[in-house]
């Protein structure tokens, strides 16, 4: 077993023992690399490193965009990659001190909108903690070099990650 609990976390909303990419090396992502080659050689060295920049490009957009705006918490103030790692806190939350107990329900909040943004067929983002730091559940948002994203993917996000984490 690949171990890679942050691919792989127990409270899903479908049973877990059917996901079979723990199971494999490089937890079921084998054909990665293959497509990686075939992009760079269908592209080639400088559109390759477009994309990159682009997709690097965005990410910052998000970062700026979440950096002062209510109701998102950065686990780190900046990022070199085009992962973007923060918590969402609801509103009932916000004005409350960061007590063992606040941090338990913003535990909580990954689980819960995440399985409103996928129930509604809105989108899927990635969340994990890290506890080894004793980070909480945190969301990643992972912007992806193809298909490019544009300021107003990133925008959508932000605003249907509010509109359902408004209602927790």
């Amino acid at each position: 077993m690949a171990g890679a609990t942050y691919l792989f976390q127990p409270d899903k909303m479908y049973d877990p023992s059917y996901d079979s990419g723990d199971l494999s090396v490089q937890c079921g992502r084998k054909v990665d690399s293959f497509k990686l080659w075939t992009l760079w050689k269908f592209r080639g060295n400088c559109a390759l490193g477009e994309l990159v920049d682009h997709a690097v490009e965005m990410a910052n957009y998000f970062l700026d965009t979440i950096r002062n705006r209510p109701g998102f918490k950065l686990v780190l103030d900046k990022f070199e990659t085009t992962n973007v790692c923060f918590w969402f806190i609801p509103p009932r939350l916000r004005d409350c001190e960061e007590t063992e107990d606040w941090w338990r329900q913003i535990h909580k909040v990954g689980p819960a909108l995440k399985k409103k943004l996928v129930e509604s067929g809105d989108m899927m983002i990635g969340y994990q903690p890290l506890e080894h730091r004793n980070l909480k559940n945190f969301f990643r948002m992972v912007v992806t070099c193809h298909p490019p994203r544009t300021k107003s993917d990133m925008d959508s996000a932000v605003e249907l990650i509010e509109k359902y984490g408004n209602q927790l």
